[in-house]
């Protein structure tokens, strides 16, 4: 059977360019980099150290149903709800018998779960396999999972016609405006203000499209959204031998400049966790050369992508994601652009006018506070090897809940520390509003 890779973060991070300019920015930062002990860690590291596989024999007693291969350190009961399938095992195990001919039993299964199916690989007497996939509710609607994994955006060559569905994209996604709204980070912005922004980004978009270098870079592209490591089979005798891609569910056809930024699990830098002391990872920037050195040579209209300046593409990447990431992401990205229009060589105004002297005081702090919770949510995603929704392996979760209450509790001590030799320093309340995961 082949090697199911582990799970690992995907990071993007907008408008990283933005320099933190307030001593509190400042100190968290500082904080967030210094204030995980070496003990933390090397516990941590212990408990993540490579597992013996575990097979289920046929006969335990876990419920085919219920998702079982992992837990979720952010609305963990929520997540496992939404994966947990109704259905009728004993009916599926008598139809893999009448599928299988000359099978009269099935005498074991495994039992497979990934982000959005649950597989069964049932094993008969005749010594035949036969593999069941059951999509859950997370994986979409079920036309697109029952009839092909690989849902596609279709887009004429007419770019404007890929720019209206971008923001028409974005705008549905927001709640009513009527509807009560979950409590959410002060940054993250009304339903008024999410529809101005994607007001202005309409035509901003539109008239990037019609730049020469946006066009040479949006020939169709067919795209695998969530090539890592964990959607990789090897083979077992071989492992330079990929012998499957699972989970298409987000693939994609469109322009190249749209994925300039995609970079695959095993490709992506080392983030440092340790001091700044530590010795680079050798072996990820390896990766990382390898995988640039074969977009140059075999897909040449990503490496083109990739070469652009970053604020051309970004306001496109970023519009139709704005109620996830939050109102103050996309909103720099429209400033960054109107800032930089003249220099990138775009002709004309930029359609978003900058923001007057004292709104850009607020928006800056607003965005200097969306950027520490990130780079907060990116250094625990880090340390406790988990996925940005917070995913665990099942075996790992114990020791994984328990190292993120420790993470939170020395973090908060640093805070308190911190407070009492300065009173513009982080406070205990905003570290709570900020902290990505559940705090039991």
């Amino acid at each position: 059977m082949s090697e199911w890779l582990h799970r690992a973060a995907d990071l993007s991070l907008p408008g990283v360019g933005l320099p933190f300019t307030t001593s509190i920015a400042a100190k968290t930062r500082l904080l967030l980099r210094r204030s995980t002990s070496h003990a933390l860690m090397r516990r941590i590291a212990e408990f993540h150290t490579p597992q013996p596989a575990i097979n289920l024999p046929s006969e335990d007693p876990l419920d085919p149903r219920t998702y079982t291969s992992g837990r979720w350190l952010r609305r963990d009961k929520l997540e496992r709800d939404a994966r947990y399938i109704k259905f009728d095992f004993d009916e599926l195990r008598k139809r893999v018998i009448e599928l299988c001919f000359g099978a009269a039993s099935i005498t074991s299964y495994e039992k497979k779960e990934g982000g959005f199916n649950r597989i069964f690989i049932f094993t008969c007497n005749n010594g035949k396999r036969v593999v069941a996939r059951l999509p859950t509710r997370v994986a979409g609607p079920p036309k697109l999972t029952t009839n092909s994994e690989v849902a596609t955006i279709k887009y004429r060559s007419d770019l404007a016609e890929y720019c209206d569905g971008l923001i028409d994209t974005g705008l549905s996604r927001l709640p009513p405006v009527d509807k009560p709204l979950p409590e959410s980070p002060h940054f993250h912005g009304s339903v008024a203000t999410h529809t101005r922004l994607l007001s202005f980004g309409r035509d901003v978009i539109h008239k990037l499209s019609k730049d020469p270098r946006i066009r040479e870079t949006a020939a169709p592209t067919l795209y695998h959204a969530d090539l890592h490591k964990r959607n990789i089979f090897v083979s077992d005798d071989d492992p330079t031998i990929i012998t499957d891609f699972i989970d298409w569910q987000s693939s994609s056809i469109e322009p190249a400049f749209e994925y300039a930024d995609e970079t695959p699990d095993f490709a992506a830098s080392s983030p440092n966790l340790e001091l700044e002391d530590q010795p680079a990872d050798i072996s990820a920037e390896l990766c990382k050369e390898a995988f640039n050195a074969c977009l140059q040579g075999l897909v040449p209209r990503l490496s083109a992508a990739r070469a652009l300046d970053d604020n051309l593409v970004r306001p496109f990447r970023y519009c139709h994601r704005t109620w996830r990431d939050g109102a103050v992401a996309f909103r720099q990205e429209l400033i960054e652009i109107s800032s930089r229009w003249k220099e990138l060589g775009l002709p004309n105004d930029c359609p978003y006018p900058l923001p007057t002297s004292n709104e850009l005081v607020v928006y800056r702090k607003e965005f200097e506070d969306f950027v520490i919770a990130r780079k907060l949510k990116q250094r625990l995603i880090c340390l406790l090897d988990t996925t940005p929704d917070g995913w665990v392996p099942t075996q790992l979760w114990e020791a994984t809940k328990s190292a993120h209450k420790e993470a939170f509790d020395e973090l908060v001590q640093a805070v308190r520390n911190a407070k009492i030799t300065d009173d513009q320093s982080m406070s205990e309340d905003e570290l709570r509003k900020l902290w990505p995961f559940d705090i039991e």
